[in-house]
């Protein structure tokens, strides 16, 4: 029969068991029965006995005496040692005879719930015991007790519960044969569950949770009869958001623009759609699909979930179409477009030939398409879009719509927009003269309180000074507010701007200057013009292009160069610039954009000078960049030095320029 050994290591264990049967660790039979390790704790119990040595052939007589000697000897003391038993929860000890080993107590794995005292000493871990020794035992119970456990998902829409229940047990020690070493071991003498939660108290703490919402009186049943996890108990309504509105479309719409921008109020931009098939009166042009009404929703605390609305499309009927509920319909025949929200169906000129001094220049109120070339001196003007299928020299195109130029530009003019692009030009120069005329009031302010120039000097002395000394721009930016009002018409209020800029600006009239508040009167004149051009200002209109050489391209929206590039050009966009083909060169001249520039690559390895310009919030992105590239964002400039690669050039938060980039 094996006995237990209990320590706080297999080595531990090994050694009592070795120690008991006085033998070496190569004569004892073991095996591990439990090993608990722990943060703090670590317990190991074995089963050990003494291996039987086996005799092998044939035994002497005197050897067979000595064994047989050994056995009686041993037998006798075993007779002689001290024994222990449990009978009906009761230590029954007896003193060994002569001298026979005690009787021993082992505290075992139960320790936790076992407390044992010999003679007013608490056993650690084994005792020697005797009949007259006083022996305190002590079961711990385990008291009965139940758990509830609330929980809520991140959304807060479902909440669950976990219900813990815990029996109460009474514990006695668990009877045993006599032996000279006795384990003690608890055992159940009694046990009963503690009472089950009601769904009145489940509740309660559902209502302590702030879950009103949502409950599920079946599942709240279930859940109080016995242990569970994380079982579904309240369950929120979700809001069931509403849909974009969508339009659909009748007619081929490039990919490429009906990509739907919106500015900050939620309105759709449609971009201008390009060259597409005709239409004939009564045809479908496009069909608006509004979502269904959408449903706010509750989470199990009560909180309202409001539900996102739907981006709502306006559309408007235009020239040559109706709106007819939610369809659009062409009410002539020719080509139709969507603009701003706006959908048009256009008469178009078609052109078979080259435009020359045969066919004259072409002047069209609406859609204009050339299949051949433009030649040298020609002119087309259209009050819609001009698409040229071939070459254009020497010429002018301008259009109230979108430009598109299939061929190469050379040393010719394009303006896409019309009068918009003299329009924001006119805004631009009327701005940039404001902020001068302000930067010189407060120079001249500063000027008084220091008393730089002397007591003796008159306001319009010193605004002359400050324009020769540090606003040497102001007079070219004065003439060229004169040009914008020759050029786009002048009223009453704008002769005040003329005669204003003539008396006070150029020259020496700064000295007719008596105070220099009489210079916010200019700023407000010039204030009231740039909102009259803005209200005046319609549809930003896109030019695309393939290439151009020594040309001046204009346009009231984006420019897209799609092929070769740009050599030697001016290029400026009220809005973006894009160069979209792998192979677009940016080789020289000036390219403007107020918002942003994406090129390929820009300049060339002998380093010839391209400009490349963004306002103060634009940005500019470039593959490839050669040295004597300039980027400019706002008034600040940057001068690339070495070819780089992957170049992005911005403003940062103070106002520095930063040119990210990496060396080629």
């Amino acid at each position: 029969m094996k006995t237990k050994f209990i320590g706080s290591s297999l080595e531990q264990c090994i050694g009592d068991a070795c120690k008991l049967f006085d033998v070496e660790k190569d004569k004892l039979d073991y095996k591990i029965i439990k090993k608990k390790k722990g943060l703090f704790i670590k317990k190991v119990v074995i089963e050990a006995k003494p291996i039987e040595e086996k005799v092998e052939g044939v035994i002497k007589e005197k050897e067979v005496e000595e064994i047989e000697t050994y056995n009686i000897e041993e037998k006798a003391k075993k007779e002689n040692y001290g024994t222990v038993k449990i009978k009906n929860g009761e230590l029954i000890v007896k003193n060994p005879k002569k001298d026979g080993k005690p009787a021993n107590i082992v505290i075992g794995e139960d320790s936790e719930y076992i407390n044992v005292k010999v003679d007013g000493q608490e056993v650690v871990k084994r005792a020697e015991i005797y009949e007259h020794s006083t022996i305190e035992v002590s079961l711990y119970d385990q008291v009965a007790s139940r758990k509830i456990n609330i929980s809520t998902s991140k959304d807060n829409i479902e909440a669950f519960a976990s219900v813990y229940y815990e029996p109460e047990i009474i514990y006695e020690l668990k009877d045993s044969e006599e032996n000279n070493e006795l384990i003690l071991e608890k055992v159940s003498k009694y046990s009963k569950m503690p009472p089950k939660y009601t769904v009145e108290e489940i509740k309660e703490q559902l209502s302590k949770g702030g879950i009103i919402c949502g409950i599920i009186e079946e599942n709240l049943q279930n859940v109080i009869e016995k242990s569970c996890d994380n079982v579904l108990i309240a369950k929120g309504v979700r809001p069931i958001h509403e849909k974009d509105d969508v339009i659909e479309y009748r007619f081929n719409v490039d990919e490429r623009e009906k990509k739907l921008e919106e500015d900050a109020m939620g309105n759709v931009d449609f971009k201008s759609i390009g060259t597409v098939e005709a239409v004939k009166k009564g045809d479908i042009l496009a069909i608006r699909h509004s979502s269904k009404p959408g449903r706010d929703g509750v989470d199990v605390k009560g909180k309202l979930l409001k539900h996102k609305l739907g981006k709502k499309i306006r559309i408007r009927s235009g020239n040559g179409c109706q709106l007819s509920g939610e369809k659009i319909i062409a009410s002539i025949e020719g080509k139709p477009y969507v603009k701003n929200n706006a959908f048009y169906v256009y008469r178009m000129y078609e052109v078979r030939s080259d435009v020359d001094l045969t066919t004259g220049n072409i002047e069209f109120i609406g859609d204009v398409l050339v299949y051949g070339n433009v030649k040298e001196g020609m002119e087309v003007n259209a009050g819609n879009s001009i698409t040229i299928n071939k070459n254009v020299e020497r010429s002018k195109i301008e259009g109230k719509g979108n430009i598109t130029i299939k061929g190469s530009i050379l040393s010719s003019d394009i303006l896409g927009g019309g009068q918009d692009v003299t329009k924001i030009k006119a805004i631009d120069n009327s701005k940039a003269l404001i902020n001068l005329l302000r930067e010189i009031i407060e120079s001249t302010k500063e000027v008084k309180r220091l008393d730089l120039y002397g007591k003796e000097k008159k306001d319009g002395e010193i605004i002359r000074i400050l324009m020769e000394r540090k606003y040497k721009t102001l007079p070219r930016t004065c003439l060229n507010i004169i040009r914008d009002i020759t050029v786009c018409g002048k009223d009453q209020e704008e002769g005040k701007i003329i005669l204003a800029v003539k008396n006070k600006l150029i020259g020496l009239a700064p000295l007719n200057i008596k105070n220099y508040r009489e210079l916010e009167d200019i700023i407000k004149l010039l204030e009231e013009r740039v909102v009259k051009l803005e209200k005046e200002l319609t549809i930003p209109i896109d030019v695309i292009i393939d290439y151009c050489q020594d040309s001046n391209i204009s346009s009231s929206g984006n420019v897209y160069i799609t092929g070769k590039g740009e050599y030697i050009s001016n290029i400026v966009s009220n809005n973006s610039i894009y160069f979209t083909s792998e192979k677009g060169l940016a080789r020289g001249g000036q390219i403007k954009a107020k918002k942003e520039i994406r090129c390929k690559t820009v300049g060339s390895i002998s380093g010839v000078t391209t400009k490349l310009i963004v306002g103060d919030k634009g940005e500019i992105w470039a593959d490839i960049a050669y040295q004597n590239t300039v980027f400019k964002v706002g008034t600040k400039e940057y001068l690339l030095e070495m070819p780089s690669k992957d170049i992005h050039v911005y403003l940062d938060k103070n106002g520095d320029i930063i040119a990210d980039k990496l060396l080629l």
